[in-house]
């Protein structure tokens, strides 16, 4: 067999060992896989440099992110990345798998009441707030991308207090829904339970509609 310089083969050798005894079968040991593949992926989320220039990396980060919270809702080998849209280009797209939608869960309902057919996603990597622009912006592409009424930008430091009441106008008027979620709040839910990312945008939209009250 042929060497390739950098392998640790006695690391490799180790890793078959422990699949041949059964290791990985243990459930316990799965789920610290797991949390240790999140609490790795939320520290490069908190070290990932801001700027447009690292904007991709985060992007990337983020994916990984929405994959891991929303494994059973969303079709994995569908989602793109980066793709153009009438003259924009759509950060993310999560294609949801409606064969797994548990009837009457909030991806169901939302799914009719929103037309929810992916979930859009706009990302923004820098150390200021997302303004009134980045909603229009997300608004836009979900209006033309014809994936239904549901986007979700993520601002890595938050948003400024008047675009989150363009949200609040946009689901009033158009029944358009657009969530809003942090870094700091990205971060946090890869630390909890599986369903902790969709509890928290149902709490996003029942802040909006509280707003609108």
């Amino acid at each position: 067999m042929k060497r390739v310089q950098g392998i640790r083969w006695d690391k490799v050798a180790q890793a078959r060992a422990k699949i041949e005894s059964g290791f990985y079968d243990d459930p316990a040991i799965l789920r610290d896989i797991v949390r240790l593949s999140k609490e790795s992926l939320v520290n490069d989320l908190n070290e990932c440099p801001y700027g447009k220039e690292n904007g991709d990396f985060y992007r990337d980060l983020v994916a990984e992110g929405f994959c891991k919270s929303l494994s059973d809702v969303i079709d994995i080998p569908l989602i793109r990345k980066e793709f153009s849209n009438h003259g924009g280009r759509i950060d993310l797209e999560f294609p949801l798998q409606y064969e797994s939608l548990v009837s009457g869960s909030i991806w169901d309902r939302w799914r009719t009441t929103y037309d929810v057919r992916s979930i859009l996603v706009e990302v923004k990597n820098l150390k200021t707030r997302s303004q009134v622009e980045d909603f229009r912006q997300l608004e836009s592409y979900v209006r033309t991308a014809d994936r239904g009424r549901l986007g979700v930008l993520v601002s890595r430091n938050g948003f400024a207090k008047n675009a989150l009441m363009y949200a609040k106008q946009v689901l009033s008027s158009a029944s358009i829904l657009m969530l809003p979620l942090s870094g700091k709040d990205l971060c946090n839910l890869l630390t909890q339970s599986s369903t902790a990312l969709g509890e928290t945008l149902v709490r996003r939209r029942e802040t909006l509609l509280v707003q609108m009250a």
